[in-house]
């Protein structure tokens, strides 16, 4: 077995453990009330074994690899120095944690480039039915960490945050639709369909439901265009009387449309005209994200020449500071403007290696700008490297 066969299977094996990697954070941080986070340890870990393999092993761009590896521990030690004398040592740790969230993918990707391999798509809707069991399962043992702690409804399983999970799904969408429309077993094909369907409207995110939509619209229209498949007027028809027919029974009753409707009444929406105000498009839409931006962006400007360039971090008056969940906007100024283009580099270098712009790609970087946790969590940020990197899978 060759070197990078041996480090495919590695990979692969490493897809299948990242929802266990996953259910193990949450139940520390849950269950246990471990402060520190077992994900990241063994993300870690998982990552200086990758940086260490295709330095010593593969050392294809050997020079390239090592002059990043060193520009992000410079960069990294540098903020270390600037939040210990500026904020003291006791949120170091905390500090250095969720730095480490960042410079995850772009590290991620730079090993990955290095590794061909080629996983069937199919291995991407295992793993995501896997999330969607470890979330079905509890919901009917009625053992569900709630998605939402206030206001909302939702059931997240026993994961931690519903908006990781939710952008993970979200990215395997297309992987599903493809799979539900293939020539596999009809059996097979009807119980991912109704977990899929089951479990991202149980969610109570908007994000999951919406890509689905997408995916479905864009992977049809493509067959269409193609001319793979031919709808019938009269087969059309039914659909759409069927889809509305969905929506008018089986939609109200699910927890995305009822925190849909919490949402709206909360805002006090009365009108169309509300929806074109500011206050609907900040609390809705972006769900106050936009209010977090300003607080955030204010900080950053007012803050010291070295705090512009490496980041206002993570931690304000000695206490964990809100992100605004919108990953770009987090990535400059929690790591300032030298962190951003560190961050951002790597992706030169996958699209010089010849990566496939896929839909999955380009619908999770618009999760990743409109509400977080894709580059910024290194679980999505994981399955997001592979989908980039994989190498000879037919462009989705």
């Amino acid at each position: 077995m060759t070197k990078n066969k041996k480090m495919s299977c590695l990979l692969l094996i490493l897809l299948y453990l990242n929802p266990f990697i996953d259910l193990a954070t949450s139940l520390s941080l849950n269950v246990f009330k471990i402060d520190i986070s077992a994900g990241v340890i063994v993300r870690s870990g998982i990552l200086l074994f990758l940086m260490l393999d295709i330095l010593l092993v593969f050392k294809k761009r050997f020079k390239q690899n090592i002059i990043y590896f060193l520009v992000v521990a410079i960069y990294l030690f540098s903020y270390m120095v600037l939040t210990i004398s500026l904020k003291g040592n006791t949120v170091i740790f905390r500090e250095l944690q969720n730095i480490f969230k960042i410079f995850y993918f772009p590290l991620l990707i730079v090993c990955l480039n290095n590794i061909d391999f080629n996983f069937n798509y199919k291995h991407y809707v295992y793993v995501s039915c896997i999330y969607m069991l470890l979330i079905f399962i509890p919901m009917v043992l009625m053992v569900s960490f709630p998605a939402y702690t206030q206001g909302k409804v939702g059931m997240i399983g026993w994961f931690n945050s519903a908006n990781e999970v939710g952008a993970i799904l979200a990215m395997s969408s297309i992987y599903i639709v493809r799979y539900v429309t293939s020539k596999e077993k009809i059996g097979y094909r009807i119980l991912v369909l109704l977990l899929t369907v089951i479990v991202y409207f149980t969610i109570g995110s908007k994000i999951p439901v919406i890509s689905l939509v997408l995916s479905f619209g864009y992977y049809l229209g493509r067959k269409l265009k193609k001319k793979e498949i031919r709808i019938k007027k009269s087969i059309l028809i039914t659909s759409l009387i069927g889809i509305i027919g969905f929506s008018f029974i089986i939609l109200p009753k699910t927890n995305m449309f009822k925190n849909i409707m919490i949402h709206l009444d909360y805002l006090g929406v009365d009108s169309i005209d509300d929806v074109f105000d500011y206050k609907f498009l900040n609390r809705f839409i972006f769900s106050d994200r936009l209010t977090y931006l300003k607080e955030v962006r204010e900080r950053y400007y007012d803050s010291k020449f070295f705090s512009k360039v490496l980041g206002i971090g993570y931690t304000y008056l000695g206490k964990e500071d809100k992100v605004i969940e919108m990953d770009f906007l987090d990535i400059l100024y929690r790591a300032g403007i030298l962190g951003f283009i560190i961050f951002i580099i790597p992706w030169f270098i996958w699209l010089k290696g010849g990566g496939k712009v896929k839909f999955n790609i380009i619908l999770a970087l618009g999760i990743a700008f409109l509400a977080g946790h894709v580059l910024t969590s290194p679980s999505g940020g994981f399955i997001l490297g592979m989908i980039m990197n994989n190498k000879g899978e037919e462009e989705i």
